[in-house]
């Protein structure tokens, strides 16, 4: 039976039997794509599942990065987020994956997560949780098509509440790091209609990328000052 990586269309040699049957997910990437994926293992920041290596020590103190650090030494941001857990480093063959997918309406490579990203839900985070996709502006919406983070949020077979909504604003991919920093009024409303589920709930904010943590931090942010408990992330890159 053959198959073709869903990136580059190398033809890829499988050999069908009753034990291969359920093991779609080997076949989705050739050997020469599936190298290229770098998974975040090993030794991590607590807070935002940055991974540490030894170029990373001038970026860290302890068990958290300086950027986490510096989001909890302000008193507007502290206390926020739980944790972030991410599943792969956002190196160059992952950002033209994920600009796949997401620009270029390629969603079958949500495909390539979907194992890894059920693993990583369960092993991490309370399933008795909500899981909340960061949306997108209506705007952006009707552009795309479709949300990449609520695709994402589908492939972990839970209900998801639609909780947030955006306002319209300037694409995120197209600011820099300081405009990303620089927070300002939040980018998220609440849909009224279902505010009161968020009351003591626990949430799993769900996105493709985290960067500098600002998009998910201003999501949380509006979820527990509506009355949720607590609020974590999943995304697919850090």
């Amino acid at each position: 039976m053959d198959n073709y990586c869903l990136y580059c269309d190398e033809r890829l040699q499988f050999r069908f039997n009753w034990q291969t049957l359920w093991q779609q997910n080997h076949t989705l990437l050739c050997a020469t794509c599936s190298n290229e994926l770098e998974p975040i293992v090993g030794d991590i920041c607590i807070s935002c599942g940055r991974s540490f290596d030894e170029e990373s020590e001038p970026f860290r103190s302890g068990d958290q990065c300086y950027d986490c650090i510096r989001w909890e030494s302000n008193p507007e941001w502290q206390g926020l987020l739980v944790k972030n857990r991410s599943l792969f480093r956002y190196n160059d063959f992952m950002k033209e994956l994920i600009a796949r997918f997401k620009y270029r309406g390629d969603t079958i490579l949500a495909t390539v997560f979907q194992e890894r990203l059920r693993q990583m839900y369960q092993k991490e985070f309370s399933q008795k949780a909500y899981i909340v996709p960061i949306p997108l502006s209506k705007e952006r919406l009707l552009e795309r098509g479709f949300n990449q983070a609520e695709i994402l949020a589908q492939m972990l077979g839970k209900p998801i509440p639609f909780l947030l909504a955006q306002h319209r604003t300037e694409k995120q991919s197209k600011k820099n790091r300081s405009k990303r920093l620089n927070v300002g009024k939040s980018i998220f409303y609440l849909e009224n209609r279902l505010q009161s589920q968020l009351i003591h709930a626990d949430i799993i904010i769900i996105d493709d990328i985290y960067t500098t943590g600002t998009t998910i931090r201003q999501a949380a942010k509006l979820l527990l000052l509506h009355g949720a408990r607590t609020v974590s992330s999943l995304t697919i890159a850090r």
